[in-house]
């Protein structure tokens, strides 16, 4: 198996391996690049400090985990093309869960631009899987995430 190395015509380095364009990022970079984003970039309302620093303080006791989104969760319809890439970040408790997608750049370019939320956050209720709110503010999600109600049958 070859590996080439291919400069695009816009600057973008490409992987290609057996015919298929590669990321131009690894996964462990992006994860580490989001933790460390400033949530006052995110939220303008919230003071500066590192994003997993935030989730950490902000979510006590609950798990959280990160990983990369390479469609920020679309479905594409051929391939990757002109996809945005997000790292996605999950976490809660056995009762109730939160999610947030973070766009950090593109599948073709990789990690660029100004980081955002993407489509905002939200909060459910694990079992039965019930919607339990959602926002477009990072700082709201804590209260959401706490006032979730847990419905016992």
């Amino acid at each position: 198996m070859k590996t080439l190395l291919l400069i695009v015509a816009v600057g973008t380095l490409v992987h290609v391996h057996d015919g298929k364009a590669q990321p131009a990022y690894t996964q462990s970079a992006a994860i580490r690049y989001a933790q460390s984003i400033d949530v006052h970039t995110l939220d303008p309302t919230l003071p500066k400090q590192k994003l997993g620093d935030w989730f950490t303080k902000s979510f006590p006791g609950s798990t959280v985990n990160w990983w990369v989104s390479d469609t920020c969760d679309l479905m594409p319809s051929h391939g990757t093309t002109g996809y945005p890439l997000c790292v996605k970040v999950r976490g809660g408790s056995h009762e109730k869960g939160f999610e947030v997608l973070i766009e950090i750049g593109t599948f073709e370019k990789g990690i660029f631009g100004t980081p955002k939320l993407y489509s905002g956050a939200g909060v459910w209720i694990v079992n039965p899987y019930t919607p339990a709110g959602s926002t477009e503010h990072l700082s709201e999600l804590p209260a959401l995430f706490t006032h979730a109600g847990v419905h016992r049958t």
